[in-house]
């Protein structure tokens, strides 16, 4: 599908040393009708690597699921919204900007936590 001139897709990588996905995005996309620089993939918000957390993001989990019932995992889900909030807290979407968020992992990380 050919992608509108002002549409973005973010990917949020939670796994610790992870450059690798972009070259796999990008041989994915090969050949398709996706302009070369509306997708990205953010390295820094794995919080340790794969399954694992920070307190910081513990934390950023407990605030979400007392103001919102909203399920979130810590080794895909509570990451990517992290993500999204901290870029909205830095002002990297523009104002008045549509933000959808699809989660495709699993809630399987939490069932872990204490």
């Amino acid at each position: 599908a050919a992608t509108r001139p002002d549409t973005r897709v973010l990917g949020i990588a939670a796994l610790k040393g992870a450059a690798f996905l972009k070259d796999d995005v990008s041989r994915l996309l090969a050949g398709r009708l996706i302009m070369a620089d509306a997708w990205e993939v953010l390295l820094d918000y794995h919080h340790g690597g794969f399954a694992k957390t920070t307190p910081e993001l513990l934390a950023f989990m407990q605030r979400m699921q007392s103001c919102h019932p909203l399920p979130l995992d810590p080794v895909y889900t509570a990451k990517a919204l992290y993500a999204i909030h901290d870029l909205l807290q830095r002002g990297y979407f523009s104002a008045g900007q549509r933000i959808v968020m699809i989660h495709t992992g699993g809630l399987q990380g939490v069932r872990a936590m204490p």
